[in-house]
């Protein structure tokens, strides 16, 4: 990720094989990463994810739900065959949030 210190990219050990990074706190992230609308800053993240192609999963913090993480998934990497839904919960959405 060129715009950011590889040094703040963790490797995480590989979930079953897959090989997945993470910015696993809030500092490792661009200063505007939680503003609305969603800034050049994170989008440039999560395209040169995709198009660096080195890593299958990238976790990151949520902004909607604080402490939670998201896991952002790169198809075009050699793993993603390897992804498999093993079970689905349903997210109790607040309905608060879409008013």
């Amino acid at each position: 990720m060129a715009q950011h210190n590889r040094n703040n990219w963790h490797h995480i050990p590989g979930i079953g094989g897959i090989m997945a990074t993470g910015l696993s706190t809030e500092t490792d992230l661009p200063e505007d990463w939680q503003e609305f609308p969603h800034p050049f800053s994170t989008q440039n993240i999560g395209r040169e994810f995709v198009t660096e192609n080195e890593f299958c999963v990238l976790i990151i913090p949520s902004v909607v739900t604080h402490g939670d993480y998201n896991v952002l998934i790169n198809p075009n990497h050699i793993d993603f065959s390897k992804i498999k839904i093993t079970s689905m919960d349903k997210f109790p959405f607040d309905k608060r949030i879409f008013n």
